[in-house]
C-alpha cells in the first residue's frame, strides 16, 4: 500500500538515494499496489466508475498559494510561516500538477526537496495528480533561530487521497496517517529548506 507521499517522505528521512529515482520508484509502486486497495482486480473497474462519478460532481479545484509576507522575514514567526507555505506548495505542485512551484525554495543538500520536485514533474509528464491534497499541517512549532540557520517542527497528516489520470482513474490511494517532520532552514536573503527529517 506504498504511496508518492510515503514514498518521498521516506526517502527524505533515509536520504542517500537518487531523487529522481526514488520518485520514480515510489510511481511505479504505487501502480502496482493499487490493487490491494479493492477486494479483487475485476472491481478496480466499478471503483473508478464510482470515483469518477464522485470526482464530477465534487472535484477538488488546486488554488496556487500566495507567498506570505512574513515568510520574507528572518524572524521566527518567518520561519514557521515559510514551511506552512511550503507544505502548502507541495499540495499545489502535486494536486494541479505544477513542477515550477517547489523550484527554488530548497537547497542544493536537499534531497527531499528535490525528490518533492521530481515527483511533481513525473505527474506532470505522466497526466496524473492527486485529487485532493495529501497533505494537511495539524501544527507547526518554531525550534530555533540562529545567525543563518532555523529550525521548524511540523506535525502532518496524509489525508484520504488518490493519485489520478486524465481521464480520472484511480492509480493509487493513500491511506490516513499522522508523521512529525523536521525542517531546518537556511536565511539567505530568503528562506531555503536545507533538510527535511523524520521528527
Amino acid at each position: 500500500m506504498a504511496s508518492v507521499v510515503c514514498g518521498a517522505l521516506l526517502a527524505g528521512c533515509d536520504g542517500g538515494s537518487d531523487p529522481t529515482t526514488s520518485a520514480a520508484t515510489a510511481s511505479v509502486t504505487s501502480t502496482s499496489a493499487a490493487p490491494t486497495s479493492s477486494s479483487s482486480p475485476a472491481s478496480s473497474s466499478s471503483t473508478s466508475a464510482s470515483a469518477s462519478e464522485s470526482a464530477t460532481s465534487e472535484a477538488y479545484v488546486p488554488v496556487k498559494p500566495k507567498f506570505p509576507a512574513a515568510a520574507k522575514k528572518q524572524t521566527d514567526e518567518g520561519a514557521v510561516a515559510f514551511v506552512e507555505y511550503y507544505w502548502a506548495a507541495l499540495n499545489y505542485a502535486w494536486t494541479k500538477p505544477d513542477a515550477q512551484i517547489l523550484s527554488g525554495f530548497g537547497t542544493s543538500e536537499c534531497d527531499v526537496c528535490a525528490t518533492f520536485e521530481a515527483t511533481a514533474q513525473n505527474f506532470s509528464e505522466q497526466g496524473q495528480h492527486y485529487d485532493s491534497p495529501p497533505i494537511k499541517v495539524e501544527s507547526s512549532e518554531f525550534v530555533y533561530n540562529l545567525k543563518t540557520e532555523a529550525s521548524a517542527v511540523t506535525r502532518v497528516e496524509q489525508t484520504k487521497s488518490s493519485v489520478v489520470d486524465r481521464d480520472g482513474t484511480v492509480i493509487s490511494s493513500n491511506e490516513t496517517q499522522s508523521a512529525v517532520r523536521v525542517f531546518k532552514l537556511k536565511w539567505s536573503g530568503k528562506w531555503q529548506v536545507s533538510q527535511i527529517a523524520e521528527g
